[in-house]
């Protein structure tokens, strides 16, 4: 059975998405080794936010990077010994344990990680996955990305030579020219406005590409949760047992408002609510050539 990459926009339900396939058993989860901040627990070949490789890169360095997701993927004493000296609680080592001896267990593995976009061709090949691709409307996503003050750092990718000769040329003078702008970077919506359409830029060339890969819209997922759920289970050869939709019913019914439990069908609108009418044609004027693609208006 091959393994499972689920990917896309952040702030779209990755991890949503990503527990309720695992909820039910049948794969291993795996949160977010492209995450940069893993470099304060361990050595770690990832030096920007949503890094990019592939095939064309020196062998050493795709070497490196299979030795690290090796280290999520697969069970070895000597990580175990890492990773305890590492758990400085010592009520969790069980859990730690548990964790290492799992990834033998569970041969199937499930690897959550928006970061990873850019790489996901890279991943697809060489770990043997079928990927699942998540997209969020540009308003709901910029309400997300303000209410949370979530700046990015546009030089990771700049510093990226090769993502940005490949992937991102048409983007260069806009990124160039937000970094060297005051008023455009203290604009919290410009942010993400531009992050939202360099990512669902690459998520359009994958989706042109790769007609066998599954994209899957946060809307979707939230205003019919059975019914799309149900068939995204299907198309991965997962069973939708009784587990995974019993945790699927208490994610998307609960009034309970945390990053798993929530009201997910009166989720989906909240940006009509929180962002003004002047803000909303801002975020549709800066993103409609790409989120038309995805988007009625």
């Amino acid at each position: 059975m091959r393994n499972i990459l689920v990917t896309g926009s952040h702030r779209s339900g990755s991890t949503w998405t990503g527990m309720v396939l695992a909820s039910g058993g049948e794969v291993l989860y795996i949160q977010e080794p492209f995450n940069v901040l893993h470099k304060k627990r361990y050595e770690t070949p990832v030096e920007y936010w949503f890094e990019y490789i592939d095939d064309e890169d020196s062998p050493a360095r795709q070497a490196a990077f299979k030795r690290y997701l090796h280290r999520f993927t697969d069970f070895d004493f000597s990580r175990l010994k890492e990773d305890l000296n590492i758990t400085k609680n010592i009520t969790k080592y069980p859990r730690t344990i548990y964790g290492a001896f799992r990834k033998n267990r569970v041969p199937r593995k499930l690897i959550k990680d928006p970061l990873a976009l850019f790489s996901a061709e890279w991943l697809a090949a060489h770990f043997d996955m079928d990927v699942v691709v998540l997209v969020r409307h540009p308003a709901a996503f910029a309400e997300s990305i303000q209410a949370r003050d979530m700046r990015h750092d546009f030089s990771h990718f700049l510093e990226q030579e090769t993502l940005m000769q490949k992937h991102l040329a048409p983007f260069r003078a806009d990124i160039e020219d937000f970094i060297q702008n005051p008023t455009r970077q203290a604009d919290i919506l410009e942010h993400a406005t531009l992050l939202w359409n360099i990512i669902h830029h690459q998520i359009l060339y994958y989706k042109e590409k790769y007609p066998n890969w599954i994209f899957v819209r946060h809307e979707d997922l939230s205003r019919e949760p059975f019914e799309t759920f149900g068939k995204l289970f299907d198309d991965l050869n997962l069973n939708f047992n009784e587990k995974a939709k019993k945790y699927l019913q208490d994610s998307t019914q609960s009034n309970e408002n945390s990053r798993l439990k929530r009201q997910s069908a009166a989720n989906i609108f909240k940006w009509k609510k929180n962002l003004t009418p002047q803000q909303q044609q801002f975020i549709y004027d800066k993103t409609q050539h790409i989120s038309k693609h995805f988007y009625t208006p």
